[in-house]
């Protein structure tokens, strides 16, 4: 049996944390999923500080690109200049269309930029899709 993945959410909208583990939660095998509802709790998570000393590195990171506390291009820096998580995809899902945005995200390293689909099937199939890519790309999937 393969390994189950481990994904953090970074996503401070309950609703939509919740629509993502639900789409994730159709993947074979179903993924671990770890939640950091501001930059500050994303950053503590993956540098593994309190409370979070003993989480597993994700394989996979789903990053709102509007997270409080802490800027998300922040966050985004902190994952893939750390050498220990250049190799975890980041998809940066947001309801922003701003070129800009999109192109920060990009030159920060951002594996993709995903637009949160405002219909629920949109929603739950490009979670889903995104998700299945990544996780299954042998330059990115660290699973054993």
């Amino acid at each position: 049996m393969a390994a189950r993945p481990e994904i953090l959410i970074a996503e401070d909208n309950p609703a939509d944390v919740r629509l993502i583990q639900e789409a994730l939660c159709v993947l074979d095998p179903p993924p671990n999923t770890h939640i950091a509802r501001d930059g500050e709790e994303a950053i503590r998570f993956l540098s593994r500080s309190e409370p979070f000393t003993t989480v597993p590195r994700p394989n996979l990171v789903f990053l709102d690109y509007h997270l409080p506390k802490t800027d998300p291009s922040g966050v985004l820096a902190f994952i893939k200049n750390d050498p220990e998580f250049r190799n975890v995809a980041v998809i940066v899902f947001t309801t922003s269309n701003m070129p800009e945005l999109i192109h920060e995200a990009y030159v920060l390293g951002a594996n993709c930029c995903l637009s949160k689909p405002s219909d629920l099937d949109d929603f739950l199939h490009t979670v889903q899709a995104a998700a299945q890519f990544w996780l299954n790309s042998p330059l990115f999937s660290g699973i054993a």
